[in-house]
């Protein structure tokens, strides 16, 4: 508890440090509520002892609530670094952020918002596999229940010759059957009645029964493989996703800035 430095001879306290965090705040907060004082929100650390004494000495959820600080949810970074750090410049082949990557995120996020109705629920799904998996080239997962998922706006494999026909939407029947069969589950469904508005590396132009033998689906452009920047890319689209009620209405739906200036 002293730790390198002996600051006094006497024991400061009998346990770890978390616990001495935990009788602190009791401490703290009770003097707080014998001064009638008011809390509305305790602010803390992910990983505080604080919560359980917050909670002891003011009960009433309704009226003093437990806000937790975003940055610990991912510990990573403290220590995660750019690829390029220590370089003059970004490199042409790095896997940073660029103006390409963000042009792309932005028609991205149009499509995530377009393809999701009227259900935030669907729409704040959608922001966290673009931050999370999409981005990163990664197009199917094994979720915390233990299935496999893949992205919802295109297929898995696709034409590799060019020449099979691109009428089809991937996001047909088609797609949809074939991913039934194998037991695969669609992280989303996407809204049939609006033609897809995906950025080039996820248009939903291709067809998902093409005759030849295809190949893999790969990310068209930059990939975020830069440990920093990925990692900043999903905490930013989890946060919208987090807003995902404030962005779309059920009513109402969603409201677009800019309603002529896409095709």
């Amino acid at each position: 508890m002293r730790g390198s430095n002996q600051i006094c001879d006497s024991e400061l306290w009998e346990g770890t440090a978390k616990s001495a965090e935990g009788h602190l705040a009791e401490f703290c907060f009770s003097k707080g509520k014998e001064e009638e004082m008011v809390v509305a929100v305790n602010w803390q650390d992910a990983d505080s002892s604080s919560a359980k004494s917050f909670r002891y000495i003011f009960p009433d959820s309704s009226l003093s609530r437990v806000m937790l600080c975003g940055g610990y949810d991912y510990p990573q970074l403290e220590t995660v670094k750019c690829e390029c750090a220590g370089k003059r410049a970004n490199s042409k082949k790095c896997g940073c952020m660029s103006d390409e990557f963000l042009a792309r995120a932005k028609s991205n996020h149009f499509s995530a918002l377009k393809q999701s109705g009227n259900d935030p629920e669907e729409y704040a799904k959608r922001m966290r596999i673009l931050g999370k998996y999409h981005s990163r080239d990664i197009h199917d997962w094994v979720g915390k229940d233990g299935k496999t998922y893949r992205c919802p706006w295109h297929p898995q494999r696709v034409c590799s010759c060019g020449k099979c026909d691109q009428g089809e939407q991937a996001s047909g029947s088609g797609m949809a059957d074939r991913q039934a069969a194998i037991g695969v589950h669609v992280a989303g469904e996407v809204d049939q009645e609006e033609d897809s508005e995906d950025s080039d590396d996820s248009d939903g132009k291709y067809n998902a029964n093409f005759r030849c033998k295809g190949i893999s689906y790969q990310v068209r452009g930059k990939v975020l493989t830069c440990d920093l920047h990925s990692l900043l890319y999903e905490i930013e689209c989890n946060r919208i996703a987090v807003k995902a009620n404030e962005v779309i209405d059920p009513v109402m739906g969603k409201g677009d800035s800019f309603p002529f200036t896409r095709e």
